[in-house]
């Protein structure tokens, strides 16, 4: 099985198109298409979006060996595991909160927030 089918069978197992996909990884349609026919070669960055956004491994993804879908931990980066030690119960709600406002914004919402945060990290930055 190829890269490219490994890639329809994620997104057939989802039950999204090719356009819902693309638009989860903020890709094009075309794109996706191309990778699934095997007419180009997803990049390494782009098998890693695919298994990180949709918890699925990535040896399988990039390889076709082990499972398709990650046990739970499996591949979360260590600097996150240490975060989440970090966050006091009464932030997690929060966090869970940010996490569900971030799901739900179109990709101009999120350059917007992106922006934003990047600002705000300058400000404290230059007044630290």
């Amino acid at each position: 099985m190829t890269v490219g089918q490994r890639i329809r069978e994620i997104r057939k197992a989802l039950k999204l198109t090719q356009r819902e996909f693309a638009q989860q990884l903020s890709l094009t349609e075309k794109s996706i298409r191309d990778y699934e026919s095997d007419r180009r070669s997803p990049p390494d960055k782009t098998l890693r979006l695919i298994s990180q956004t949709f918890g699925v491994s990535y040896e399988w993804l990039k390889e076709g060996k082990g499972e398709m879908w990650k046990k739970e931990g499996e591949d979360v980066p260590e600097w996150w595991k240490e975060r989440l030690k970090s966050i006091e119960p009464k932030d997690m709600e929060l966090l869970k909160e940010l996490i569900e406002l971030l799901e739900s914004l179109n990709e101009e919402e999120k350059e917007f927030l992106r922006l934003l945060l990047k600002k705000q990290a300058e400000k404290k930055k230059g007044g630290s």
